[in-house]
């Protein structure tokens, strides 16, 4: 488990590098994120001082900045697999906003904590069709830490590249998530998960609100 908490928060924390503007499809995955990246940072330094006074401030911009440039559905349902697809419609909806929660919880908690290191980006690399790339980046400056290679894998949806997918040190979210949670819905059901993971970010909810 210690393990897989340190995974998680290298996971979580390098996803500095995901804010993304309004995209236009004759830009590239990897020239948007290089060039636009450093405006959650810049949001942030900012308004440190407003965050230091009101911390939920920080989900507003996550929230603002972050989530509109994930897929969260199609992330979901890779992360489920078979389960997915044996889901209700009530059921693949409460899973899936549990589950944003706790990627945003997560990785907002470990921001705070991040937010000065410093991501190296390489050129990117397209997929077999031109709406898939995979963008690679290197985050550096992680106290006691190397390097660590970080690629996001996006697809590029109704003019807007969505992040689908991303990899630390070639483990990918999806697959670790899927692993973790297949034990969980096979032994008790997708119900107990989605209660499980409730009962979780209300958890997360109360702790952040007493910082």
């Amino acid at each position: 488990m210690h393990v897989r908490r340190i995974l998680y928060t290298n996971l979580l924390l390098i996803l500095l590098g995901l804010v993304f503007p309004a995209m236009a499809t004759s830009e590239t995955a990897g020239e948007i994120i290089k060039s636009t990246a450093g405006k959650l940072l810049e949001r942030l330094h900012a308004e440190k001082d407003q965050i230091t006074r009101q911390p939920d401030r920080i989900y507003e911009l996550v929230n603002e900045l972050l989530v509109p440039r994930f897929d969260f559905v199609s992330i979901s349902r890779a992360v489920l697999g078979t389960s997915w697809k044996s889901a209700s419609e009530v059921q693949q909806q409460l899973f899936v906003e549990q589950f944003k929660t706790l990627l945003i919880r997560t990785y907002t908690n470990t921001l705070r904590q991040y937010a000065d290191n410093e991501i190296v980006y390489y050129p990117e690399i397209t997929g077999k069709s031109s709406d898939q790339s995979v963008v690679r980046t290197e985050v550096r400056g992680i106290p006691g830490i190397n390097a660590v290679p970080i690629h996001y894998r996006l697809r590029l949806d109704n003019g807007a590249w969505k992040v689908v997918d991303v990899s630390v040190d070639g483990i990918s979210l999806v697959s670790t998530y899927r692993n973790s949670f297949a034990s969980d819905v096979r032994n008790n059901g997708l119900d107990a998960l989605i209660s499980k993971l409730v009962d979780h970010n209300r958890r997360n909810q109360v702790a952040g609100s007493q910082d």
